[in-house]
């Protein structure tokens, strides 16, 4: 039976083979079936209103006659879904008229063809691109022009010498006697056809090879065909750019498939001014354990360093070769005037004293060989007659390059230097080649012509341009699905008109074409302009009518703006002085996915010279494992302008989002960061029950103990639904914003669990942070910041000197370092605590190995006497003048240890610290030094052995609950291995 059906089988497929063999009926068919396709209608639909009719069928009679030549025996005509020809000249205009010119017409006849581009979508999410490169029969840039003349005079010096060479092997003719041959014969080019008679074979010979040479530069018909074929669904970033003036316009498509690609490979085609609001980040660099050093941190240090060190070498070099030629010239006068022939005078002491008297910079070493010489040849150098003072060029090289120790220090950099540019070259050489290996990505470039004319439709870049956009569209509308229920991100009242948010925006589907936006853009009113409402093109975006828009605001630019060293170098510094070439920078985030668009007018406000555009659309599927919000402070001036002068309020800062593809970090330099990090909370992977009540109480964890400190650690915001809880921020918090956690909306997602620990840091930070951990049924949330250390006069030195307290009134602490994060429950692997206790340290106040209670008295007592009240400082020492010795110190470290992207290098870490923790079986003593230190002050009436069993008990809670979630991360694995079995 399974003989006959593999027989059955080749039949029909030697039956198709056939079918398709035969070339002219299949090709009417095929083409007759693609005029009907999804293909052919969607191109009738974009081109209704940007061509006639009968342009729009001669385009779709081209590309589907080229797509039937190219790829017919792949796929059906009836099967294509979307269909994108491009045809770009290989020579423009300019250019062929200056061929045409010097070869006499010959360009004309044997000109060079242009390249083509073919990509097609299949139903069954197939894409193909089929791309066919031409060699240029002239270069494009400097560079290539610069190479193309090595090469090209490195070729005519072979064909005129390489015959000349043969004869003078096969003659036995040495160098100087050719040349004495050539000198002897400089008469015969007065009669050239003399010289051609008598060189005869010789200009054959190079005639023959010319005229080959000349030929062989002729356009011709070779070409660099690339073949790719991926999956519609495993896009994951597009990349649209349009960018020139209108008669040299350009456009450029560029798909990513499996992961988000690098920043420096995004921005291959510009990045369109000075920064960026988001941009992609390696997944090793989010994780809160050292991961090392990256290749491009890497290459950078290398950079830097390669470049002071070889400036170094190079000012060492150059200094040296003006003083080398001074002492060279001082050492061969002593020889020549600073010393007679006489024996009295040509000696060791009296060229000591000639240098200490006249020349104290020169080398001593020189005297060393200075001596009365009878050489006659040595005499001559000098113009003298034996017997004359000689060793002076001799002495002067030794001298010269003798340097003692200064000498090796040069060679160390000279070694430094040659070692560095060898290592760099290979490493840069190096990550070039892997950035260049990445086969993940479908590049398509449109070039605009330069005449009206079109021998084919497919040349017309206004009909190319507008599909290929659509196809970027269409396969990233169906690579991208929304896998969440609900979305917990709820704008407040107001943010919608607000500058500083994340809603202030309009949706509209008046634009057909970029062409209609850069027109009404460049008309429009300053308050209507991308500068404060964002209008998002719904249409030229591909955002889908059930695609919801979450949020979208612009990033206006900062007065002055940030701009580092690198930037002035690479001519970046033009941006900041264009009066009309600003960059305009819009996000806009939906459930499925991001897009960043980066908007700059021309330099001066005339519409020929066109605008640059660059849209980045990154894809995460609402499938967010990993979020973290850092704020950060503006520098001084801008923090005068806007803050002073402008009276603008907001929190400006980053956000991190990671998802299965990668890692995209969001900057929000003049808005509010909160915003931005509510709607990366709201975009996580939903997963509202991933543990339940009962499963916490079968791991020994009392639910109505959990629920009792939910409520006395949060306030739950009085909504609708009850989803927003706000953290009761402690005493000493003073940081801003205060994190509220949006829980999903409409689903069952309960807060489980709240714990509070705090981390004093090390003896030269000026600030200790606070940490709060909240846990959920789905995620964990973590708002780590920071506090000033209070003063204390047992830390006295350290608050003067070290910590520069008296500086605190002037650094306002709401900028103190903000950190806020969350993590999905299912994407934890693993959960630990690590403690180690150390010995006590003298840098520590209140922990010193060695401690006088009396002295900690007086302390206290001073410290509320300077405070005055401002807060309340308590101790339990007592007036004890008796010294004792202090118990050892210890620290737990939280280690969370996460599954990464599929596409990471390495597994990513979340690391908390707890600095001093107080461990079971700690003496009551040591414990209450502990809570007696900075940030550590115990309530008043509170036993200390009831905050050692309280912060024991949360910990073990907190071991309890992550075990939960690791059993039922293993029991979800347990259930794929037996639907896998079942499918096996």
């Amino acid at each position: 039976m399974g003989d006959a059906q593999a027989h059955s089988a080749r039949h029909e497929r030697q039956k198709l083979l056939r079918q398709k063999s035969v070339g002219g009926d299949r090709e009417v068919r095929w083409l007759d079936e693609a005029s009907k396709s999804p293909a052919a209608q969607r191109i009738d639909m974009l081109l209704a209103t940007v061509t006639s009719e009968k342009e729009c069928e001669q385009l779709k009679r081209e590309a589907f006659k080229m797509v039937y030549d190219s790829l017919g025996q792949e796929l059906e005509g009836k099967d294509l879904e979307r269909v994108v020809v491009v045809r770009n000249e290989t020579a423009g205009f300019k250019s062929t008229i200056f061929f045409a010119i010097i070869t006499l017409g010959l360009y004309l006849v044997f000109g060079g063809h242009d390249d083509d581009i073919i990509l097609v979508l299949t139903r069954q999410g197939n894409v193909l691109q089929l791309k066919i490169d031409r060699p240029l029969c002239c270069p494009g840039t400097s560079g290539e022009v610069f190479a193309s003349f090595v090469k090209y005079m490195g070729m005519l010096f072979v064909i005129v010498g390489l015959p000349n060479i043969l004869f003078m092997l096969a003659m036995n003719i040495t160098w100087q006697e050719e040349i004495a041959m050539l000198r002897a014969e400089t008469n015969d080019f007065k009669d050239i056809p003399a010289l051609i008679e008598k060189k005869l074979p010789f200009v054959i010979c190079s005639l023959v090879l010319l005229s080959m040479w000349l030929y062989s530069l002729l356009p011709h018909g070779y070409m660099d065909e690339h073949r790719r074929r991926h999956m519609a669904r495993e896009c994951t970033t597009a990349q649209m750019c349009q960018w020139g003036h209108m008669f040299r316009r350009r456009s450029s498509l560029h798909l990513h498939f499996g992961k988000y690609p690098s920043q420096h490979v995004l921005d291959l085609q510009g990045s369109l001014g000075i920064g960026h609001a988001v941009g992609t980040v390696p997944p090793a660099s989010l994780s809160s354990v050292s991961a090392g050093m990256t290749s491009s941190t890497l290459i950078v240090s290398l950079t830097v360093f390669l470049t002071c060190v070889t400036g170094i070498e190079t000012a060492f070099s150059w200094t040296d070769r003006a003083i080398a030629m001074e002492d060279f010239a001082v050492m061969q006068t002593y020889c020549i005037e600073g010393s007679g022939p006489t024996k009295e005078k040509c000696n060791r002491d009296h060229c000591e004293s000639y240098l200490v008297h006249g020349h104290d910079t020169v080398n001593p070493h020189f005297c060393n060989l200075v001596q009365v010489t009878d050489s006659e040849t040595t005499c001559k150098q000098y113009n003298k007659s034996p017997p004359c003072c000689g060793g002076c060029a001799k002495g002067a090289f030794e001298g010269i390059y003798d340097e003692g120790t200064l000498g090796n220090i040069k060679t160390i950099i000279s070694l430094c230097s040659d070692t560095g540019t060898i290592l760099f070259a290979l490493l840069a050489a190096k990550h070039a080649i892997s950035i260049s290996r990445a086969t993940d990505q479908i590049s398509v470039t449109i070039s605009r012509r330069t005449k009206r004319s079109y021998k084919t439709m497919t040349a017309n870049t206004a009909l190319t341009a507008v599909m290929a956009n659509d196809f970027a569209q269409t396969i990233m509308n169906q690579a991208s699905k929304d896998r969440g229920i609900g979305h917990s991100f709820e704008a407040k009242e107001g943010d919608g008109n607000s500058w500083t948010g994340v809603r202030n925006f309009v949706m509209t589907d008046e634009f057909d074409t970029w062409k209609d936006f850069f027109n009404k853009d460049l008309t429009a009113v300053p308050d209507t302009r991308w500068t404060l409402r964002l209008e998002v093109p719904r249409k030229l975006l591909g955002i889908e009518q059930d695609e919801e828009v979450i949020a979208g605001w612009i990033e206006m630019p900062l007065l002055p703006p940030s701009i580092s060293l690198m930037d002035i170098m690479m001519g970046k510094i033009w941006y900041l002085m264009l009066p009309f070439g600003k960059t305009r920078h819009a996000v806009v985030v939906t459930d499925r996915r991001l897009f960043y668009v980066r908007h700059r007018r021309p330099f001066l406000p005339i519409k020929c010279l066109g605008t640059d555009l660059r849209v980045d659309v990154f894809r995460h599927d609402h499938d967010v494992c990993y979020g973290k919000m850092v704020r950060h402070k503006l520098n001084t001036p801008q923090r005068f302008i806007h803050q002073v002068l402008l009276q603008e309020k907001f929190l400006p800062g980053t956000a991190v989002m990671q998802t299965r593809f990668g890692a995209l970090q969001l900057s929000r330099n003049h808005g509010d960061i909160v915003g931005v990090y509510n709607v990366v909370m709201s975009l996580s992977r939903h997963a509202p029950e991933f543990i339940t009540e009962q499963h916490l109480a079968e791991n020994g964890v009392v639910p109505a103990a959990c629920q009792a400190i939910v409520d006395h650690a949060f306030v739950r915001t009085s909504d609708k639904e009850g989803n927003l809880f706000t953290i009761r921020p402690q005493s000493d918090d003073t940081v801003q914003p205060q994190p509220t956690l949006h829980l999903a909306s409409g689903s069952k997602e309960k807060m489980l669990f709240h714990l509070s620990v705090k981390n004093t840091t090390d003896i030269y930070s000026k600030c200790y942070s606070n940490l709060d951990i909240a846990i959920t049924s789905a995620r964990v949330f973590f708002w780590k910041r920071d506090c000033y250390k209070k003063f204390d006069c047992c830390a006295l030195p350290c608050w003067c000197f070290v910590w520069l307290g008296f500086m605190n009134r002037i650094n306002n602490p709401i900028n103190l370092h903000n950190e806020m994060s969350f993590m999905t429950l299912p994407s934890i692997l693993s959960f630990s605590t690590d403690a180690s206790v150390v010995s006590p340290s003298w840098l520590v106040p209140h922990h010193m190995p060695l401690k006088w209670p009396c002295v900690e008295m007086l302390c206290a007592h001073l410290t509320r006497l300077a405070v005055r009240g401002d807060y309340d400082v308590k101790s339990r020492s007592q007036w004890v003048i008796c010294p004792r010795r202090t118990g050892p110190s210890s620290h737990l470290l939280l280690l969370w240890r996460l599954k990464a992207s599929a596409y990471a290098e390495t597994e990513m870490y979340v690391a908390h610290e707890v600095k001093p923790f107080i461990f079971s079986g700690m003496p009551d003593a040591d414990a209450q030094d502990i809570f007696d230190g900075i940030g550590y002050i115990a309530e008043d009436g509170a036993a200390v052995e009831e905050l050692i069993s309280a912060q024991a008990e949360d910990l073990e809670t907190l071991r309890k609950i992550m075990c939960t979630v690791q059993d039922s991360c293993h029991r979800l694995l347990d259930e794929v291995d037996v639907l896998g079995g079942g499918i096996a």
